[in-house]
């Protein structure tokens, strides 16, 4: 009579840890895929911004129209903004806010002149100068030279944080915080469209921000 041979069965024990060992092993794997994922769009995000950057940083010359409201002291004005720049000259308009009913600040680098009806010509070295001395409020006029184009000033230290298209979301610079909450592509640029700014009880808000670029530099720039 024939002897029957014993069958051997997987040990249940191990199979289940050969079980576990391969589920593991499949997370840590897509753990680490996941990291790399997030690593490379954090990269990817950086690398739009520094070419969004130079590209922006390179435009000297353009004509820029804006609604524009100031708030302070618990009261807000509104007006119209209009910004004519041609490399280091501008001339700036300011309809309906502040108070006054036109005020023109026409300058460079190096002397600046404040111009309301019915008023002598005021001269001074600096925007912020001149308006604070006539007008008793802080506009960051040089600064906007820079943030209306969602850039920061690269001299200055600042704390920025990016969308998903590698455009600033929101920037903190000179104690200012900027709000950057849309932006338009023009002329094969992506600009501002509506931007935020606070400090302390003062805000500006910029909206229907429409540019028009007249000229780009071939300068490189550091950021």
């Amino acid at each position: 009579m024939p002897v029957a041979q014993p069958t051997h069965q997987p040990c249940p024990t191990l199979r289940h840890g050969r079980i576990t060992t391969v589920l593991l092993a499949i997370l840590l794997l897509s753990a680490c895929s996941s990291v790399r994922t997030n690593d490379l769009s954090v990269d990817n995000k950086n690398q739009l911004w520094r070419h969004h950057f130079v590209q922006i940083a390179a435009l000297d010359g353009w004509y820029a129209r804006a609604k524009i409201a100031v708030y302070a002291k618990g009261q807000g004005v509104g007006g119209h903004l209009s910004w004519q720049q041609t490399l280091n000259d501008y001339e700036i308009d300011f309809v309906g806010p502040l108070g006054i009913g036109l005020m023109r600040i026409i300058g460079n680098d190096t002397m600046t002149s404040l111009q309301i009806p019915d008023k002598p010509l005021y001269k001074g070295h600096s925007p912020e100068q001149l308006i604070q001395r006539h007008t008793g409020y802080q506009l960051p006029v040089s600064q906007l030279y820079y943030w209306a184009r969602g850039i920061p000033n690269p001299k200055l230290p600042f704390v920025k944080q990016l969308n998903r298209s590698g455009q600033l979301q929101q920037l903190t610079q000179m104690g200012w915080n900027i709000e950057y909450l849309a932006y338009n592509n023009q002329a094969s640029l992506t600009l501002p469209s509506k931007i935020v700014m606070t400090k302390d009880s003062f805000k500006i808000k910029l909206v229907r921000l429409s540019w028009q670029a007249t000229h780009s530099s071939a300068h490189s720039f550091d950021l």
